[in-house]
């Protein structure tokens, strides 16, 4: 049997554009997906304005902005360009500094008050239907491999998970390759992000598949902030972290416990659909736990803070194959779950590593790139804590040393052309995250500029090298 490593329901880009519906048989409607956004967010007092989509040409909306300055120090222009520098809109008035000591709010005052808590609508129009079939098929055709948290094949837009298809479309205009698309997708993450706020609490008590929709578009959402390049985004994503980690929290303890996977399967045809769409939700959910994970990771290492998840490794979700989960039909799962449901063969346990990470991992590129997040998340968490000592560094480096041998012999890893998550990098990253403070050596590069660093924050674990 062959293995199906390409999804047939998704259209060419070039078919795509020349389509009305990136689905065969899905019908999508920009009006409707436009007033569920506009709804959502009427009902809630938003964050500040949004700009409004800048034209093509029109590049400085997504760089920081340069200095007039003509004698700043290196450090200082570093500090200036660093990736997550936050800079002031030219446009924000000065604060006023009120040095008496009157505690009474008068009129004018609560006037302001009440101007800066209107909610402010911005309704804009979404992209054309036809865009947003180009995003959405940008998302599966080049980014789906790296975040596979939404089941592709058995995915259709429908007015329930149109914040989803949103969130999707929103990533995929990264890779459209316009800047004028960039723009869009930031457009469209910030209203995401509005409408998610203001619809949480419906989503999670309407339905099930509701809530996990709404989580799915969250964590989607916040890998748009990751990448987009402005610091605003990455921050904004730091921040709504742990609230996206307790809407799937509360999601999963509101939900059905998991099903079991089917041990034997009925293949008749109603029967054999039921089966599957129970099993990818139940292989959707798990997929969840990891990318919340991954992103807890990403965020500690990026914005040198510690981790919030545990990372606990033997309880790391066991995911399906990959064959498995790219299945296109109910019949070619079924097909693919009996030949990768035999028992596993007895094998004797080398180290002890081999009792306390998962092992079964080989087949899911995303789960072994889950299990590589968590042992750098566990990195993060040492070096913050100041418990990165001798015995601990140990400790790291055994458990990076038994994912190589265990993983990077695997078929799937050999090839540089088949590893879209850069397996390979993230280690080695991470393997020099244990011998170097990266935030000491940020704040040498010029990050926080030329002020002296305070000698409390210099203290560090020593460098270490074999």
């Amino acid at each position: 049997m062959e293995p199906e490593h390409q999804l047939n329901f998704v259209n060419s880009i070039q078919q795509s554009e020349s389509s009305s519906s990136w689905l065969p048989g899905a019908l999508l409607d920009a009006d409707a997906l436009d007033f569920t956004l506009t709804s959502a967010i009427a009902k809630w007092a938003q964050l500040p304005p949004i700009p409004s989509i800048p034209s093509l040409t029109d590049a400085g909306a997504f760089l920081t902005p340069t200095s007039t300055q003509t004698a700043e120090l290196p450090a200082d222009i570093v500090k200036r360009k660093w990736f997550r520098r936050l800079t002031n809109p030219e446009d924000m008035p000065a604060p006023q500094n009120n040095s008496g000591r009157d505690l009474a709010a008068d009129e004018n005052y609560r006037t302001g008050l009440s101007q800066r808590l209107q909610p402010s609508m911005h309704n804009e129009a979404l992209p054309s239907a036809e865009q947003l079939n180009l995003f959405a098929n940008q998302f599966f055709t080049r980014f789906h491999p790296l975040l596979p948290i939404v089941h592709a094949p058995a995915f259709r837009p429908t007015t329930e998970n149109s914040l989803l298809f949103i969130s999707i479309c929103s990533v995929g205009s990264l890779f459209v390759g316009s800047l004028h698309a960039v723009a869009q997708g930031s457009q469209l993450f910030e209203r995401l992000n509005k409408a998610n706020l203001a619809s949480w609490e419906s989503d999670l008590a309407r339905s099930c598949s509701d809530a996990w929709s709404m989580v799915q578009a969250a964590i989607i959402g916040q890998t748009f902030a990751i990448l987009s390049g402005r610091p605003k985004d990455l921050i904004l994503a730091g921040v709504l972290h742990g609230t996206v980690m307790a809407w799937a929290r509360e999601a999963d303890r509101n939900a059905l416990s998991l099903p079991s996977a089917p041990r034997d399967l009925d293949l008749d045809e109603a029967s054999l659909d039921d089966q599957w769409s129970r099993w990818i939700d139940r292989e959707q959910r798990l997929r969840v736990k990891i990318a919340l994970n991954n992103h807890d990771a990403e965020l500690a290492s990026l914005l040198h803070h510690e981790p919030i998840c545990k990372h606990r490794l033997p309880q790391n979700p066991h995911l399906a194959s990959d064959a498995l989960f790219t299945a296109p039909t109910a019949v070619r799962w079924a097909r693919v779950y009996k030949l990768t449901t035999n028992p596993p063969s007895p094998r004797m346990s080398n180290t002890y590593l081999d009792n306390i990470l998962p092992s079964d991992a080989a087949d899911s590129k995303f789960a072994a790139y889950g299990l590589l997040e968590s042992i750098s998340a566990h990195v993060s968490e040492a070096r913050r804590s100041n418990t990165l000592d001798d015995q601990e560094v140990g400790r790291l480096s055994n458990m990076l040393m038994w994912w190589w041998r265990r993983y990077s012999t695997q078929s799937t890893f050999q090839n540089e052309d088949d590893d879209p998550l850069a397996v390979q990098t993230l280690w080695h990253s991470t393997y020099i995250a244990i011998y170097a403070d990266l935030d000491l050596l940020e704040r040498a590069s010029g990050r926080d500029g030329s002020l002296p660093c305070k000698p409390a924050t210099l203290s560090c674990v020593p460098s270490r090298a074999h």
